[in-house]
This record gives structure tokens, sequence and C-alpha cells, in this order.
């Protein structure tokens, strides 16, 4: 996302950025460089999306999810919009 441009640099995670310690985390389309997975050492549990299924994210996940990211957020971001909206 921030490669993306979506959010700052702030929010870099990984080698070059900040080591993270969170209950739950989603990871969409990442592939699991030791850069990145280094500064996750310590997540508790990890849901994986990702269209390589032998990419080291999905290896780490707890929850692996072999799809396209992409489709798989603009289906999540649909279904919250209907939720909201009923």
């Amino acid at each position: 996302m921030v490669y993306a441009g979506w959010v700052s640099s702030e929010a870099l995670v990984g080698q070059a950025g900040k080591h993270i310690r969170p209950k739950v985390l989603f990871s969409f389309g990442v592939s699991g460089a030791i850069q990145h997975t280094a500064a996750l050492a310590d997540a508790r549990f990890i849901v994986a999306v990702n269209k390589n299924p032998n990419a080291t994210m999905m290896q780490l996940a707890d929850v692996a999810l072999v799809a396209d990211a992409n489709q798989v957020c603009s289906g999540i971001i649909r279904a919250l919009k209907q939720r909201i909206r009923d």
C-alpha cells in the first residue's frame, strides 16, 4: 500500500520500516520477502491472500487463500458497503 501511494512511508513494515505485533494480520498480495516477514514474527494470527500458493507469506499464514488479492479486497469492500446500507 505504501508503494502504491495509498499510505505514507511511515506505515512501512519490515527491515526498512516498523516491527509490528498485531493480534491479527491481513496480508493481501504480499509475497513475503524476508525483509518484510522479519517484522511480522510476533503476529498472533496471519490471514494471507495471494495468487501464488508457494509465496512465503502463504507458508507463514494460519489461514491462506489462493486468490487474486484485488478481487478479494473488492469483494470485501462491496460486502461491507452493502452491510452498512442494510
